[in-house]
């Protein structure tokens, strides 16, 4: 079971609660923890394990769908499994097969997509793997092997990571406005969406990452506005997910992207292009009005990190890609230029 709620007393109280409930049944829940110290004393009373739930920062650490959740801290990090490969695999000195690219990628579980921008570059190394045509125990050539060494240099900071787990924290009540914003990129090689809420509470505005998704783009060629329509659509499933999980309802949602093409083709009508274009563009305006879309640079636009990797990512807490680009921070009047009707504009793709 895992849950959150906004005061201690609540944890408490749903903590009781659960046990009674499970009690009748003739189950026994057990194996408590918090990020609470005060809750973890009153769970001491309903834990009848030995389980000791006075954590220390050495062993305050629970695996929590694939990544670790360091409790006295309240965040996530993420662990790599150096015990189960040899040393001289992951530090670059031999070369991997296409089995064991494979099985390293899948040793990193990232369900939210927090580490979506260091992920994805694995994925789009691994296509090219899959592309070359070797088998599964082949070694990879010189080429893949550059690229690969080049992601190991950067596989020890994973696990320096560290994401707060409450992405509203000093803001649990009162808000003035609650905004999810959805930004949406792909290259000729990956496609994007990442979420953020954006809070305002006294004039103060907070941005976090919520959740991202990352796609390497077919092995079939596309051309880049058909891979940036395919990024809206992931963009707007994600965001209508993340929407229907939250425990707090969102005010406005905003989708930014890059593409202009996408930005004309959700403002005509789309019966007169492809049946690829139409058939995605008719998807994102059933869940999706016209005036929420808006284009943003390139520059500004940050799930550009997650299908780029011109160098490597940064994924330090004060990041972009955890706190979102700086123009969220400013008044929406300067949000970029907002998607309009433009029904007598016809562009093929």
């Amino acid at each position: 079971m895992l849950v959150s709620v906004d005061t201690e007393e609540k944890a408490i109280k749903l903590a009781q609660d659960v046990a009674f409930v499970h009690s009748q049944g003739g189950f026994e829940i057990c194996n408590w923890t918090s990020n609470s110290q005060g809750v973890l004393k009153a769970l001491q009373m309903i834990n009848t394990t030995d389980k000791n739930l006075d954590h220390s920062p050495e062993i305050a650490t629970e695996k929590v769908l694939g990544m670790w959740w360091r409790t006295e801290a309240d965040v996530f990090t993420f662990k790599v499994g150096w015990d189960r490969y040899d040393r001289d695999l992951l530090e670059g000195h031999r070369r991997p097969t296409k089995r064991e690219v494979l099985r390293v990628l899948m040793t990193i579980f990232d369900p939210l997509g927090l580490i979506a921008p260091f992920l994805a570059y694995l994925k789009i190394l691994l296509q090219e793997v899959w592309r070359s045509g070797i088998q599964w125990d082949d070694k990879i050539d010189d080429n893949i092997l550059t690229k690969w060494r080049t992601w190991l240099r950067v596989l020890p900071e994973v696990e320096q990571v560290q994401i707060p787990r409450c992405f509203r924290s000093n803001f649990t009540n009162g808000y003035e406005d609650v905004q999810l914003h959805t930004f949406v990129d792909a290259s000729e090689n990956a496609m994007a969406a990442a979420c953020y809420t954006r809070f305002v509470q006294n004039g103060v505005v907070r941005c976090s990452l919520v959740a991202a998704k990352t796609r390497v783009a077919p092995l079939r060629y596309h051309t880049i506005p058909r891979l940036e329509c395919e990024s809206a659509v992931i963009g707007v499933r994600l965001a209508r997910s993340v929407v229907d999980s939250l425990s707090f309802p969102v005010d406005k949602l905003f989708y930014h992207t890059d593409s202009r093409d996408v930005i004309c083709w959700l403002g005509s009508d789309h019966r007169r292009y492809s049946s690829f274009i139409a058939s995605r563009v008719s998807e994102i305006l059933e869940a999706t009005e016209v005036h929420q879309w808006r284009w943003v640079p390139t520059k500004l636009n940050v799930a550009d990190d997650a299908t780029k990797w011109e160098k490597s990512p940064d994924m330090t807490p004060s990041s972009r890609w955890y706190n979102g680009p700086d123009f969220l921070r400013l008044p929406e009047e300067t949000w970029g230029e907002k998607a309009k009707p433009t029904p007598n504009f016809v562009r093929a793709c």
